[in-house]
């Protein structure tokens, strides 16, 4: 699957997808600035895999007990494929990393 390309904001260097972390600050290769993609874009395709893994589990019938589990059984490979089609659909808009500590002032 060919993806759109991601680039650096700073100085518009590519960036290969596995130098991307979703999760925390990551450099980029060419400029050495400190990059993000911003939490909500995987706290976002996180709880809607959820909402999905636990309609599913629902629809199956599936009550009580079970119904968690298969919940969070489903919700691991739902995530996984919300990656991907996301990524295709809709990149992840790439940021400089900016620590919590500096969030805080930021208007």
């Amino acid at each position: 699957m060919s993806y759109p390309p991601l680039n650096c904001p700073v100085c518009r260097g590519l960036l290969k997808d596995f130098e991307i972390r979703l999760v925390g600050p990551f450099r980029c290769p060419t400029c050495g600035e400190q990059l993000q993609i911003p939490s909500r874009y995987y706290n976002g395709l996180s709880a809607a895999s959820l909402l999905i893994s636990s309609v599913l589990s629902v629809t199956m019938g599936l009550r009580g007990v079970i119904l968690c589990f298969a919940t969070v059984i489903l919700w691991f490979p739902i995530n996984i494929l919300g990656l991907v089609v996301m990524r295709s659909i809709w990149p992840p808009k790439i940021k400089r990393y900016l620590p919590k500590d500096l969030r805080l002032f930021q208007r």
